[in-house]
């Protein structure tokens, strides 16, 4: 009865059920039946079910009829003139019996074949016969109810807006998950920006934990968005395709709608993580710069939901799609700019592959571009060395250009980061609708 529900949320015109009332009492079988009898006479759908022995208050509730033996159809044609028919073959209705019971104990004589095929002879239809071992596809032969016109389907963004609503309550009722990602967020932020990073500076001992902070800021933003991404779209997998195989919308509407929805849900965690650690770590204190920053850090966050979207729609189930996640995470975080820089990875041609498809690397280039601009550094008197203020490796003056040019920074510019990670989204995202798509399983 489940299942029934579940397919006529589609409206469907045409439903196909096979032994709807198996494992019912014959009460609720009746009712089952009698309410789609009531959606074939209001022209909702014509019903079409195999039925196994149904009693006599259900079979006086079907139209039209097609009795088989063997693979082959001996009957095809209105089921109240069933009974008439085989009587004219020999084959007596006995008073008080059930019409269904009666109908099964004729087929299964052995000489029934031979009698319809004498019946039907000379002729390719006769009244409510149907020639015996010929399947003829007639949606008029022996039909009493109206014809329906094909399902008419919602339009796309209706699909769109109902899909993108539903994820939405998804993830309404999966509240509990959003407020420990709430915790998790304020958590690590205060153990970053009111630790060893607090109140950074623009001297010399800020100058050395002013690149490490902002790798692990976006290091951390890359890990929570690609583990929640992870599970987004295997766990809704078989739904996904049973609704889709009964037509209920477009695969590109639910991808969509889904995509959309959890974006809506994802985006306010990297905002309230820049929100706490930008200010209280001393990063310039520019309405600017701060939304490049916070920019970059949503822009890296969907990086790493969108990657691990793609894995998981083309590797399909959650275990095999981790591994890989685990390897791909491990190869953009080796190459994101930290441990290898931009001026570095250029003697190494053969590895270039490897840093352009780093998302990480954009991001962390990003940020220190915005930090690193107009940043000027200086020594206190304490820690100036024998008169002199120096800041190994880098030569003096010591600037934000400084850093920049010796870790090949300069090679590219904000706007650059910016697209590159535009592009990286939406390649990964169109990869994972494909596979989303195209792999059926």
């Amino acid at each position: 009865r489940l299942c029934i529900a579940i397919e006529l949320l589609t409206k469907p015109k045409l439903l196909f059920l096979d032994e709807p009332t198996s494992g019912l009492d014959s009460t609720t079988a009746l009712i089952v039946c009698k309410i789609l009898k009531d959606l074939s006479n209001r022209g909702e759908c014509t019903v079409v079910t195999t039925v196994h022995q149904p009693q006599t208050k259900i079979f006086n509730l079907f139209d039209n009829l097609i009795l088989m033996r063997k693979g082959d159809i001996v009957y095809q044609g209105s089921a109240s003139k069933a009974v008439d028919y085989f009587e004219k073959l020999g084959y007596p209705f006995p008073e008080h019996t059930n019409p269904a019971d009666h109908l099964i104990d004729v087929i299964s004589e052995q000489d029934i074949s031979s009698k319809i095929e004498d019946e039907t002879k000379g002729s390719s239809r006769k009244g409510d016969i149907l020639p015996f071992g010929k399947v003829y596809l007639d949606n008029e032969f022996g039909g009493t109810s109206q014809s329906f016109t094909l399902r008419e389907w919602q339009p796309w963004y209706y699909q769109f807006v109902t899909l993108f609503i539903r994820n939405l309550h998804f993830h309404w009722r999966s509240w509990h998950i959003s407020a420990m990602n709430l915790f998790v967020t304020l958590l690590i932020a205060t153990f970053v920006s009111m630790s060893v990073w607090k109140d950074l500076g623009t001297h010399k001992a800020g100058s050395t934990r002013r690149l490490p902070l902002l790798f692990f800021c976006v290091i951390h933003q890359g890990i929570v968005a690609s583990l929640q991404g992870s599970h987004s779209f295997p766990l809704e997998r078989s739904i996904m395709l049973r609704e889709r195989q009964g037509g209920s919308y477009y695969v590109s509407a639910y991808f969509l709608a889904k995509s959309f929805a959890d974006a809506l849900v994802q985006s306010p965690f990297p905002i309230i993580f820049t929100c706490v650690v930008y200010p209280i770590t001393g990063l310039q204190n520019t309405a600017r710069k701060f939304f490049i920053f916070l920019m970059f850090m949503v822009l890296d966050s969907f990086s790493a939901t969108s990657l691990a979207n793609m894995i998981s729609c083309v590797f399909v189930s959650i275990e095999l799609s981790t591994v890989v996640l685990a390897l791909s995470y491990e190869w953009v975080r080796l190459y994101g700019g930290w441990f290898i820089s931009p001026g570095q990875i250029a003697s190494y041609p053969k590895w270039r592959f490897a840093d352009v498809l780093s998302y990480i690397k954009y991001a962390f280039v990003g940020v220190s571009l915005n930090e690193n601009d107009g940043l000027v550094l200086t020594c206190l008197p304490n820690e100036l060395v024998n008169g002199r203020c120096t800041m190994p490796p880098f030569a003096a003056p010591f600037s934000g250009e400084v850093i920049n040019k010796y870790y090949g920074y300069d090679r590219y510019t904000i706007g650059q980061c910016a697209g590159y990670l535009v592009a990286y989204i939406v390649c990964c995202r169109f990869a994972a609708y494909l596979g989303l798509r195209f792999i059926k399983v």
